[in-house]
């Protein structure tokens, strides 16, 4: 429902006359834009088995970042060849062709819903049965059932998980942190490549493409590893999974983003050629990634009746 506003509200901002009012479409279109980011996690720990949930998870966690990356690679162009309205005009398109795609292709995958409605259908098959019988599913409790204890169960746990698990504390607080550094780089680029090497705004967003090509190579790579620890630690643990053992990936990861950015810092601190600041940009992308994609096939699992609250305590710090 509120992924389905998003396309309206992109297509308005193209009509905004000022600052404020593009404010706040912009503030109304985050509420549709963070669908995706709810229930993403939670629906791939539906559909996959935590043995093969590490590349499913490593793709998937790579449209978030790779979208701010190769925003600004287009925006640079659109701002110089056109008028910034035509972001939004560009950005409801798709949002559009992502809509449709969506009501023919996405099904449900949320496990009570699923055998709710399964028990419906019994009912309605043999009304006359149905009376002398009771269909009832393993999740359905007679006072959890109205509509105002589900909005507000939705709208609480979140909340109380992370208030309560030590595990969605730390990793949500250190992916708020991850978070921070990318969207802190992200802003920080323009100025680099336009008061460092005196490039326009188009030639300078092309460089957002060696923090996309980072994030890429490291997430691919790391989609064929990132099930392997899993399995090793799940056998020397007499077959008992942990979410902990999805962890390992995040040691390289915390060493080389920081070294992306001192290696990106300096080089264009001494005015070196650009192509040292980009391998240095592009560590940065790799090291995030990494650290993005184990904090996530780690957070989903941790409370297995509610896959998807997690990773909603996650995203929300």
């Amino acid at each position: 429902m509120f992924e389905s506003i998003l396309p309206c509200l992109e297509y308005r901002m193209r009509f905004c006359a000022n600052q404020s009012q593009l404010i706040a479409f912009r503030f109304l279109a985050g509420l549709g834009g963070s669908a995706p980011l709810s229930i993403g996690g939670g629906v791939l720990g539906d559909v996959w088995h935590p043995e093969e949930r590490g590349r499913a998870i490593a793709i998937y966690s790579l449209a978030p970042l790779l979208g701010p990356v190769l925003g600004p690679v287009c925006a640079g162009w659109i701002s110089e060849k056109s008028t910034w309205r035509w972001v939004f005009w560009s950005t409801s398109i798709i949002d559009v062709i992502i809509q449709v795609l969506g009501v023919f292709f996405l099904q449900e995958t949320y496990a009570p819903l699923l055998l709710e409605r399964k028990a419906k259908t019994l009912r309605n098959q043999d009304p006359e049965k149905a009376s002398n019988m009771t269909f009832k599913t393993i999740y359905d409790k007679a006072d959890e059932r109205t509509s105002k204890a589900i909005f507000s169960k939705a709208l609480t746990r979140p909340f109380k998980l992370f208030a309560l698990e030590s595990i969605v504390q730390l990793l949500g607080v250190y992916m708020a942190f991850i978070y921070g550094i990318f969207y802190l780089f992200l802003t920080t680029m323009p100025t680099i490549f336009a008061e460092v090497y005196h490039e326009g705004p188009g030639i300078a967003g092309l460089h957002y493409i060696a923090l996309g090509l980072g994030l890429t190579v490291a997430s691919q790579i790391n989609a064929r590893l990132l099930d392997r620890p899993y399995k090793y630690f799940k056998e020397k643990n007499n077959g008992v999974g942990e979410p902990e053992f999805r962890l390992p990936s995040m040691i390289p990861g915390t060493i080389i983003t920081p070294f992306g950015l001192l290696l990106a810092g300096w080089s264009a601190e001494h005015h070196l050629h650009w192509i040292a600041t980009d391998i240095g940009i592009a560590c940065v992308g790799a090291g995030l990634i990494l650290t993005f994609q184990a904090i996530q096939t780690c957070i989903v699992p941790s409370v297995p009746s509610w896959l998807w609250i997690p990773a909603v305590c996650a995203e929300y710090v």
